[in-house]
C-alpha cells in the first residue's frame, strides 16, 4: 500500500486533539449522476461496504474501526466499524456506512518519537526541513518541521519498524531505517541534504515478495543494489539506502552528486521470479524526484515469466550536472548492459 496515495497525513480527530493512525485498506465511494452532480445516500438509509484489505503489517485484525476523510478539517473521523471476511487470499473488511465519501479500515495506534538532526551538503544544520517517517511493517505516516538547530522529532508506530527522510524545497536527504522500538529513538548521524536532488522510491504489492532496484552508475562496472549498496561520501555518490525482501518495500535510492555527460541507469529486477502476479498485477511502482520534478513509473505492456528485467528509465547528465528522464518502459530476459564505458566520471561538486 502507497501511503501517499491517501489525504489527510493519516491523522485522526481525538478528543479535540488528533492521534496517528495505521489503515488497512481504504475505498473512494463516490458517485455522481448524469449531469455530474454528486449522488449521495438518503437520510437514514445505510449502505454496505467491502474494503480490500492492503497493509504492510503481516497480521490483519478480526475488526477495525471505519473512518471517513472530513475534506473541512483535514482530519479522520472514526464511524462504525468492519469485520474481515473472506478466506486469503479473497478477503474484505465489511461494514455499513451512511454517507459515501472516502472510507478507511484504520486503527489508532500509540506513537514513540525519532529523534535526529538534518543537514546540507557543507554539514550546516538546517532550519523548518521537512522530516517524515514512513512506516515499513505497517501502513501510515508522520511528518514534523526541524527547529532552530536542525532538530526532529517525528512520530512513528510504538513497535513498528520504519524509515525517515528530509527535504527542503527540491533538496532531497538520505533514508534511514528505525528498528522497532517500545521507547523513543535517536538515530544515528543527520540525515543529510544532497546537491543532486535525485532519488527513487520503489514500492510493490504483497506479492512478489522480493523486487529489488538496481542503479548503474557512472563509471563502468558501477552496480548499486542490494549485494553492493554504493556510498553517498565516495564514488559512485549513489546509494541504495532502504532495502527491503519481504511485501511492499519500499527501496529507497539516493544521489548525493551527479557526474557529467554520463547516463545512469535504472532498473527493477523480480528477484522472486515468481508471476502470479509479476510486476504487471502487483503492481510495483517506481517515483523518481529530479529536482523537485516527479516522474512516476508503472509496468508496460509485455511482462512473460521469462522477463525478470524491468528498464525503468535512463538518466543522462550534460555538462553542469543536470539529469534528463530518458523513458525506457521495456521488460527484458536479462539485465540491461553497461552504457558508460569508462572510470573517468567528473562529479559536480
Amino acid at each position: 500500500m502507497n501511503v501517499n496515495f491517501m489525504p489527510g497525513n493519516y491523522l485522526a480527530a481525538s478528543g479535540g486533539g488528533t492521534a496517528a493512525m495505521e489503515s488497512f485498506g481504504a475505498l473512494d465511494a463516490s458517485f455522481v449522476d448524469a449531469d455530474g452532480a454528486p449522488l449521495n445516500l438518503a437520510s437514514g438509509v445505510n449502505a454496505t461496504v467491502r474494503i480490500a484489505p492492503s497493509s504492510r503489517t503481516d497480521t490483519l485484525p478480526t475488526s477495525v474501526p471505519l473512518f471517513f476523510y472530513n475534506t473541512a478539517t483535514g482530519l479522520w473521523v472514526e464511524e462504525g466499524a468492519a469485520t474481515l471476511q473472506g478466506t486469503a487470499p479473497n478477503q474484505y473488511y465489511e461494514g455499513t456506512v451512511t454517507h459515501f465519501t472516502t472510507w478507511n479500515a484504520d486503527q489508532v495506534y500509540n506513537t514513540v518519537q525519532i529523534k535526529g538532526c538534518v543537514q546540507d551538503a557543507e554539514g550546516q544544520r538546517i532550519a523548518g526541513a521537512l522530516v517524515s517517517s514512513e512506516g515499513k511493517s505497517y501502513s501510515g505516516s508522520g511528518s514534523a518541521l526541524t527547529n532552530g538547530n536542525g532538530e526532529f522529532s517525528v512520530p512513528a508506530k510504538r513497535g513498528g519498524a520504519a524509515f525517515v527522510l528530509a527535504s527542503r524545497g527540491a533538496e532531497l536527504s538520505n533514508a534511514v531505517s528505525a528498528n522497532p522500538s517500545d521507547q523513543d529513538t535517536t538515530i544515528d548521524g543527520c540525515l543529510k541534504l544532497t546537491r543532486a536532488a535525485v532519488s527513487i522510491k520503489l514500492t510493490w504489492g504483497e506479492k512478489p515478495y522480493d523486487i529489488d532496484a538496481h542503479t548503474l552508475g557512472a563509471n563502468v562496472g558501477e552496480h548499486i543494489y542490494f549485494a553492493g549498496k554504493g556510498s553517498l561520501a565516495v564514488a559512485p555518490f549513489v546509494n541504495l539506502d532502504v532495502d527491503d525482501i519481504s511485501s511492499f518495500g519500499p527501496e529507497y535510492t539516493t544521489f548525493a552528486k551527479l557526474a557529467r555527460n554520463r547516463t545512469y541507469r535504472f532498473y527493477v529486477v523480480n528477484y522472486s521470479d515468481t508471476y502470479n502476479p509479476g510486476q504487471t498485477g502487483s503492481p510495483v511502482r517506481v517515483e523518481l524526484s529530479n529536482r523537485g520534478a516527479q516522474a512516476v513509473f508503472s509496468p508496460p505492456a509485455g511482462e512473460t515469466t521469462d522477463t525478470r528485467y524491468w528498464h525503468v528509465f535512463d538518466l543522462r547528465t550534460d555538462d553542469n550536472c543536470n539529469g534528463t528522464v530518458v523513458p525506457v518502459q521495456q521488460f527484458r530476459a536479462d539485465a540491461p548492459p553497461q552504457v558508460n564505458t569508462d572510470a573517468n566520471a567528473q562529479y559536480c561538486s
